[in-house]
């Protein structure tokens, strides 16, 4: 599978059924962010974080395009690395592949969940 800007899937078949994988980020997680912005701030700004964020839309768009859902799009698995200055999307444990709509739309609405938080942030 390639690869989109914001997500790196590395796919590996084992006994005959693809394995994913996501490299490790070095970074923050969306959901130190939100719980100490005060320490991320400064290396990521609030309007900053919330333009990035928005690039993961598409990333989730292009993944279903490909014919699969996160299926635990949460804070703790948007990462940010200030090297790359991008998000990506770890943890594809619960990922599945699918065709239905309603599977894309949760994960949406899941992302903007989490836009929601990050415009709380004063």
């Amino acid at each position: 599978m390639k690869n989109h800007f914001s997500v790196e899937i590395l796919k590996e078949i084992k006994d005959g059924h693809p394995t994913y994988y996501t490299p490790i980020v070095n970074g923050f997680s969306i959901s130190q962010y939100i719980e100490a912005p005060e320490e991320y701030t400064e290396i990521l700004p609030k309007e900053v974080a919330r333009n990035k964020l928005k690039e993961l839309k598409v990333a989730i768009e292009w993944l279903f395009g490909k014919g699969y859902v996160h299926g635990d799009i949460n804070p703790g698995n948007i990462m940010y690395n200030e090297r790359l200055n991008k998000f990506t999307l770890i943890d594809f444990e619960m990922a599945q592949k699918t065709n239905k709509l309603k599977d894309l739309t949760s994960s949406l609405d899941d992302l903007r969940d989490i836009e929601r938080e990050l415009s709380r942030i004063e």
